[in-house]
C-alpha cells in the first residue's frame, strides 16, 4: 500500500530503458490522447521533433564525423527556433498531461530548450521517455523528487 501512495504522490512519470525497451510503445498506450512532442528518427537522414502544429529537424546523420555519438549531429537551431515554441505550445495545451517522446542527447547543448523543458515541468504533468545515457540533463531529470521513474531494464524493484 505504501508504494501505491508514493506513486500517486508524484507529478510526473518518466520511463527509461535501453533502446528498443518499449518506452515509446508504453507511453503511446498510456497517454494516447494527450498533447505530445515526439521524436522521429529517419534512418540515413536525421531526427525530427513532431509537436503541436510543427515538425522540425533537430539532428542529422553524420557518420563521417569523428566524435559524433551514434553518428547523429545535433542541429541546435531546430531546438531553439521550433523546439522551444513546441514545448510552450504543450504547456498552453488543454489537459493535465503532456507526453515527451523522447528526451535524449541531442538537446544537451541547447540551454534555451532545456529551460523551456524545465518550465513545462512546472506547468504540466509530464510523461516522458528518457534516453538511458549518462548526461547531466538526463541524470537531473531522472533524479527529480516529483517524478516516478520506471526503468524498463529493471521493471521490478528488489524485494526484501
Amino acid at each position: 500500500m505504501g508504494r501505491s501512495l508514493e506513486i500517486l504522490s508524484k507529478k510526473h512519470l518518466f520511463i527509461t530503458g535501453k533502446r528498443g525497451a518499449g518506452k515509446s510503445t508504453l507511453l503511446a498506450q498510456l497517454f494516447s490522447g494527450a498533447p505530445a512532442l515526439r521524436t522521429l528518427a529517419r534512418p540515413g537522414e536525421g531526427v525530427w521533433l513532431e509537436g503541436p502544429g510543427r515538425t522540425l529537424q533537430v539532428g542529422r546523420y553524420a557518420l563521417d564525423t569523428p566524435g559524433i555519438p551514434g553518428g547523429m549531429a545535433p542541429l541546435p537551431g531546430g531546438f531553439v527556433e521550433g523546439g522551444v515554441a513546441a514545448l510552450e505550445a504543450c504547456a498552453a495545451a488543454k489537459g493535465e498531461w503532456v507526453v515527451l517522446d523522447e528526451v535524449g542527447y541531442l538537446e544537451k547543448d541547447c540551454p534555451r530548450y532545456l529551460a523551456a523543458l524545465d518550465s513545462l515541468l512546472e506547468k504540466k504533468r509530464v510523461a516522458a521517455a528518457i534516453r538511458k545515457e549518462d548526461l547531466p540533463h538526463l541524470n537531473a531529470l531522472l533524479a527529480r523528487t516529483d517524478a516516478w521513474v520506471v526503468d524498463l531494464d529493471r521493471p521490478f524493484p528488489a524485494l526484501g
